[in-house]
């Protein structure tokens, strides 16, 4: 995933509002000049954090102000600390369109992650 203009971010939503407590987001990203790349496993540049707690898009991750910069998430960590299941969509706004990228049912205590080198995973608690 590449933020590479002005007008694109990443967001989440949930399924529905919850019960008790907000889920958690934490993104760290690297910047990079557009015209040098770096390798994978680069150390992030930076760190965005924001809570969910409805149906209502959330911006975890926002790009760049500068058409000579792209913004790579690194790491993402949604966690539900909600009393309740919540169903997390992840998606890609283009200037307004939208794309889902990754949906998943957490239940209590569950993290929904992403990593550069991985993907995305989710983690249990058991």
């Amino acid at each position: 995933m590449r933020l590479d203009n002005p007008n694109r971010k990443l967001q989440v939503l949930l399924g529905a509002t919850v019960t008790t407590s907000s889920c958690t987001v934490v993104v760290s990203y690297r910047d990079e000049n557009r015209n040098a790349p770096q390798p994978l496993g680069s150390v992030p540049s930076g760190t965005q954090v924001a809570t969910v707690s409805s149906v209502t898009a959330v911006d975890i991750l926002n790009a760049p102000p500068v058409n000579t910069v792209v913004r790579i998430p690194v790491d993402i960590a949604i966690f539900n600390q909600d009393t309740i299941t919540a169903s997390t969509i992840i998606r890609f706004n283009d200037n307004g369109t939208t794309y889902p990228i990754q949906q998943r049912n957490l239940l209590t205590k569950e993290s929904l992650c992403y990593n550069e080198g991985v993907g995305f995973y989710w983690m249990s608690v058991t």
